[in-house]
Formats: C-alpha cells, structure tokens, sequence
C-alpha cells in the first residue's frame, strides 16, 4: 500500500481523487486505530483499568478513549473501521478532555500534510455529519423492520443490500445495480433517493460553505454540486432565501 506522503503526492499531481487519498488515508490509519485498540488488551492496560480502582484524570480520559471503540457505529458491519463516526467520537472525547490531546493517552500524529487536511476537514464537516445522522434517523424508521441490518448510517444500509444479495449468489456488479434500482423505488409514498435528495439540499442549501469540502474529498461520489443541489440553491435565491 502506498505510504501517506505518497498520496500527499498524487493528490498535488492530480493522480489521485479525493476518493482515493481519503480510501488510502483510512485504510493506513485504520491500522495504527485497531492497533491502538488492541493495546487495551495488554495485561498492564487492563491491569490499570481494574474495577474499583481509582484513576488519575489522564487515566480516565485513556480509558474513555479506548471505550470509543465499543460505541455503536465505530465499526462497519463488516468489522472494518468506520472513520467518519471514529473521528466524530473522537471530537466528543476532545471537548470531554480538553486538557488532553489524544497523542496524551495513545499514538495520533497525523501521517502526513495530507492527512491532516482531512482530518481538519473531517473536524470542519461535523454539522454535515449530524445532519446525515438525523437524517438517517428518519430514513431507517420508514424501512420495514429488520431491513437495516444494523447499519447505522445511508452508506452502511447500501453496503448492507449488496452484501446480501452477494451472498444469495448475485455478482457484486448486478447487486449494485439491483439496490440502485431499489433506493429509486418509492417506500411508503417516498423513494430513499429523493429523501436523500431533500435531506442534503435542504442543509446544504443553507450551509454552502460545506459543500467545497464535500467535492474535495469526493463523498457521495460528487466532484461537482448534484443538479438538485444547484436547483435549490438557485431557487432560494430566486425568494431571496440563503
């Protein structure tokens, strides 16, 4: 695998998408994350952590930070690490420790100048995040029970169709496109593609500084505002709404 300073590279040549680097990005750091997780088994970790003992505030913040692992989310379905849920954790964790950086209670310099772009753009991009929460949220109680399979967000509940249907015997190419045929198909009088659709223009529309960070890094696949984004932009503008 390409190292981070590579990526660094080929983002400034052009070689490399947003998409890309952030992939590359995630999947160097996710190792050094789980690795960092992994420590928490070590005997004198779980020596220090022993209930009942009394702990230092730099222990309690060590210990909160490996708990973040165990949070709903962290973890993608498929046991990899989810880190735009990580990194949101680990705001949380921040503002709960602000005496403390996370290099206090584990390893966590940034892998390269490139990656700490992301990860401050990442940080920039928190209400977007929430407003994809919030609207999931409403998304997930319109599905007929069951159907989520425990995805916690648009992009898990995607994953999870076509992992189904791989599993009953269909290429992943035909998967994909049976569950783009399926978010286009309306539930309950609504499609999941238009609850999207109007979840994302209604914030982005009122939030626009959100949306160069959003194309830089490729998420959703765009690397130009969707027509529907433009289209409610321009007609805010038309009412003289911002």
């Amino acid at each position: 695998m390409a190292s981070a300073q590579a990526v660094d590279q080929q983002l400034q040549s052009g070689t490399i998408s947003g998409a890309g680097a952030r992939q590359t990005y995630d999947s160097l750091a996710e190792g050094l994350a789980l690795a960092n997780e992994a420590r928490r088994q070590l005997p004198e970790i779980q020596a220090l952590f022993a209930q009942g003992k009394k702990l230092t505030p730099e222990q309690q913040a060590q210990r909160d930070y490996f708990a973040i692992f165990d949070q709903p989310g962290i973890k993608r379905v498929d046991g990899s690490l989810n880190f735009d849920a990580y990194e949101k954790a680990l705001a949380d964790w921040q503002a709960a420790y602000p005496l403390f950086s996370k290099s206090d209670v584990s390893p966590a310099n940034p892998l390269s100048p490139g990656h700490a772009d992301l990860m401050r753009d990442r940080l920039a991009l928190r209400p977007y995040w929430d407003n994809e929460d919030a609207m999931w949220g409403r998304i997930e109680g319109r599905l007929p029970p069951g159907l989520a399979g425990g995805a916690t967000s648009l992009d898990e509940f995607r994953e999870v169709l076509i992992q189904r249907a791989v599993a009953g015997g269909q290429s992943r190419n035909q998967a994909e496109l049976n569950v783009q045929e399926f978010w286009s198909t309306p539930i309950n009088g609504v499609s999941l593609a238009e609850m999207e659709r109007i979840g994302r223009a209604a914030f982005l529309a009122e939030h626009r500084e959100f949306v160069p960070l959003l194309l830089k890094w490729n998420y959703n696949g765009w690397r130009k505002p969707p027509q529907y984004l433009a289209d409610e932009i321009n007609r805010r503008e038309g009412i003289g709404v911002r």
